[in-house]
């Protein structure tokens, strides 16, 4: 009963950090709040005894990526800097992109049929666990894994070079400020 509790307060409070991320108007709050979704969602993990899992969850994600994401907010942003503000049009069609997205899932795990095998499941340890992850054939993870490491490495290229981009662009127009002013 407790663990049933436990797990529908964490996915409320999961629910609505996630929320809080998307709809902060502020970078690094909204860093914030994604920081404490991911640990909720490794809160979940233990409470379902996947700690393997969840302890990559925090080593990964909250130890590496969102650390990374802090970091460059506070180089390349003030603490107080604010997103720019949406036009409605593009707000609808990100909740209309964001359902669709919600109701494809809902309609493929309703689809899936879960078979629950008669003896539990086969218990792995954690050899198997990391063979199975460094396997380069079909059954393996390296691949995939590479592949989003890259992508979020060129992710957070481009968010730099925007960053100074637009810090260019603004000491630019402070120096054709000042030219004017002396003219």
């Amino acid at each position: 009963m407790m663990q049933v509790i436990l797990f529908y307060a964490f996915s409320l409070l999961l629910l609505s950090f996630a929320i809080m991320t998307v709809s902060s108007r502020r970078f690094f709050r909204s860093a914030v709040y994604l920081l404490i979704s991911l640990l909720l969602t490794a809160a979940l993990y233990f409470l379902l005894e996947f700690n393997f899992i969840a302890i990559i969850q925090i080593t990964i994600y909250v130890g590496g990526i969102v650390v990374l994401i802090l970091f460059s907010i506070l180089l390349t942003q003030s603490e107080d800097a604010n997103v720019p503000k949406v036009p409605w049009f593009k707000k609808l069609l990100g909740m209309a992109v964001a359902g669709s997205g919600f109701f494809i899932t809902i309609y493929l795990i309703l689809q899936q049929k879960f078979n629950a095998l008669p003896d539990g499941g086969k218990k792995l340890n954690i050899s198997e666990i990391g063979h199975g992850l460094l396997d380069v054939h079909s059954s393996g993870y390296v691949f995939p894994f590479e592949v989003i490491t890259v992508l979020l490495l060129v992710i957070m290229v481009a968010g730099i070079a925007v960053a100074v981009k637009d810090e260019d662009f603004k000491n630019q127009e402070q120096q054709n400020n000042e030219k004017i002013k002396i003219q």
